[in-house]
Order: structure tokens, then C-alpha cells, then sequence
């Protein structure tokens, strides 16, 4: 329910995983009609807006109901039963006002959607109480996620987002297919160093515009580790051409920052190290302190207790070892987040921050 002496506007923060292994099977979505990972971050996404939008005053009802959805309720009736893909089984519903709550008590609802694979890309979204119908177009432009070689094959023509970003034209390493593999080198990567520091860009406007007052909610998904194709990256060893990395810059409304590393790597026994980006800084650390002050800068100004909810959701059912350098990325103040443990728990209100994992093949 809306509680009005505590919740604004809501704000919504999804970081979702389209990289090219999301096409891999996921435990969770055997006995759904599409089984890979990016349905089940699909069910993710759906179910940390649905929490969202009910903070705000609305809810999902089947149409021609009256009876809006619980969160109980829509958990299980959408989230973890359908055995049809989630964008069949939401077209029976719609988005309404809670019957308890007015057109003047509902709050605008904002969405920003941030996507990364081998580059990050970015949109936002809002409704309010006038078109609660709205939020139905919101829901579908989550399920519309996709990675980028289901859309463009094993070629960048007419991919747009490649020459935004001003990348350099694909070579004989970036188009190689290995045996077996789904997919070739072309859209391998993980730009979780960049989508962060998108996030904490995000994160600062809204502390310094004061609309972190209301209920602030950040959901990501992973489906692995920060990793990019050696030849882009600043590591040394196979593959590598040069401890220059590629610069891959996040659209100007998250900062527009250069990220010319993957920042974070990991050795065979799980060990965490940091990586030099091409100014000889290393950007991980930085961006964990940068996002942890954001975050506690939401907190701070947040008009009530829990106006903040972090939560990563882990993708496949490989564990990734835990580091035995830490390297949690969102505040212990509130919420811990650590890329390099195991998050058992799926479809759980976010009343705490999971963990991600799932060991990654680009």
C-alpha cells in the first residue's frame, strides 16, 4: 500500500544484463517457454516494478477485474508460475490505481533503464496518477531487452548504438565464432564498470535536484563478472594486443565518462584484482567509493527509514568463488552488494541486497 506520510514520487533505477550469454539457460525459467536468462531477468525486472509502482499507488489487475494484485499474489501468479513467456501472460493485465488510494494521493512514477553488454546504453520513462495506463508501456519497454546479436547477427550494420559510440570496426578477433559457441566475439563484454558509474551519475543528479525525498528502488542483474575482450581491456595475457584499453563511453546522460577498462579481474582461483585504466587510475575502487556516497547521500535525504532498497539478482547456476579481497560496490550503511558472491534467493521483496554470480563464457 501507498503510505503517503512517507513515499513521493518513486524512483526506479534497473541495470540489466544484455550481454551474449543471456541467451543461456537459467534454473529458473525450465518450465517457462522461453528458458533463458534474459526471461528470467525479465521476471526480475517485472517484479521490481511492480513493488515500485505499488509504493507510488498503483498496481497490476487482470482485465476486466477489479482486484488488484498483492505483491504475494503477482509474485505468484505471474512471476514464478507462468509457464508461457512473461510477455504473453502480461498482456492480461494492466496497470491501475489501487482502490484505496485517489488520483491526487498516487505518486509519478519514474523509471531509469540501464543496459550493458559489451557497451552500455540508457533510457528513461515516467507515468503519473493522469495515464496509470502508462505503466503498462513501461513494463513491456522492460521486457523488451535484448541482447545485441539476437538483433544484429554477427554484424554491426545498422546498429546504431556502435557508431554512437564511436567503436572501431570490427576485426577478425571480434567476428571469430569458436565451435559450439552461440554467438562470436562481436558483442562479448560486460561493461559493469560502466553501467556503475552511470548508476552513481544518476544517483548524484538525484541528491542534487532533491528528489531523493520519496522511495528510491536500484535492481541490477548480472550474469557473471565485469569482463571485456582482451584486445579492449588494460590486462596483460592471452589475447591481449596492449595494456591500452578501447574507450567505450556511456551516453552523456550518464556522464559520458571514457571507460577504457573492465576495471576488476579475476584469476583462476577466484582472487579479485583491480586494473589500471588507460590514465594509469584504477576506476573500480573509485567508482565503489563514488557510488557508496551516493547512495548514503540518498539515504540521508530520503523522507523515511527504508526510502531505499537496493538489489542485485543473480543470473545461471554456476557460483562464482567469493574474492578474498572484498569488493563490495553499494554501502554496508544500507545495503551490501559483492559481484563475486552467490545470490540463492530470486523473486524476494527487496528488503535486502543480494548478491550476484553465475561464471560468465562471452
Amino acid at each position: 500500500m501507498n503510505d503517503g506520510d512517507c513515499i513521493d514520487d518513486v524512483v526506479l533505477y534497473l541495470v540489466l544484463d544484455n550481454s551474449t550469454s543471456m541467451l543461456q539457460p537459467d534454473p529458473s525459467t525450465t518450465a517457462a517457454s522461453s528458458s533463458d536468462r534474459l526471461e528470467a531477468q525479465d521476471r526480475v525486472a517485472l517484479y521490481a516494478y511492480q513493488q515500485a509502482i505499488e509504493k507510488a499507488g498503483y498496481g497490476f489487475s487482470r482485465v476486466g477485474s477489479d482486484d488488484v494484485l498483492s505483491t504475494t499474489e503477482f509474485r505468484d501468479a505471474v512471476i514464478n508460475n507462468s509457464s508461457s513467456s512473461l510477455a504473453e501472460t502480461l498482456s492480461d493485465f494492466e496497470v491501475v490505481l489501487q482502490p484505496d488510494v485517489s488520483a491526487d494521493e498516487a505518486q509519478k512514477v519514474t523509471v531509469h533503464l540501464i543496459t550493458y553488454g559489451y557497451a552500455v546504453d540508457y533510457d528513461k520513462t515516467a507515468f503519473g496518477p493522469n495515464k496509470p495506463n502508462k505503466g503498462m508501456d513501461v513494463a513491456q519497454m522492460l521486457l523488451d531487452v535484448q541482447t545485441q546479436d539476437q538483433i544484429y547477427g554477427n554484424s554491426i550494420d545498422g546498429n546504431s548504438l556502435w557508431q554512437r559510440r564511436d567503436l572501431p570496426d570490427p576485426t577478425e578477433n571480434d567476428l571469430f565464432q569458436g565451435d559450439g559457441r552461440p554467438s562470436s566475439n562481436l558483442y562479448s563484454g560486460t561493461e559493469m564498470l560502466g553501467a556503475l558509474v552511470g548508476l552513481e551519475h544518476l544517483l548524484s543528479q538525484q541528491v542534487a535536484s532533491g528528489d531523493a525525498n520519496g522511495f528510491t528502488y536500484v535492481a541490477m542483474t548480472t550474469d557473471g563478472r565485469p569482463e571485456r575482450r582482451a584486445w579492449w581491456d588494460t590486462r596483460e595475457g592471452p589475447g591481449s594486443d596492449s595494456i591500452t584499453g578501447e574507450a567505450v563511453p556511456l551516453p552523456k546522460k550518464l556522464g559520458g565518462d571514457p571507460i577504457t577498462t573492465s576495471g576488476l579481474i579475476y584469476n583462476q582461483s577466484g582472487d579479485a584484482f583491480f586494473l589500471e585504466d588507460n590514465s594509469g587510475d584504477r576506476p573500480w575502487p573509485e567508482m565503489q567509493r563514488e557510488l557508496n556516497a551516493a547512495l548514503d547521500a540518498v539515504a540521508a535525504q530520503a523522507a523515511c527509514e527504508d526510502g531505499l532498497e537496493v538489489d542485485v539478482v543473480a543470473m545461471g547456476d554456476a557460483p562464482m568463488p567469493i574474492s578474498r579481497r572484498s569488493t563490495p560496490i553499494c554501502s554496508a550503511r544500507k545495503r551490501s552488494i559483492h559481484p563475486a558472491a552467490v545470490g540463492a534467493t530470486r523473486f524476494r521483496p527487496a528488503t535486502a541486497c543480494r548478491s550476484s554470480g553465475g561464471d560468465r563464457q562471452s
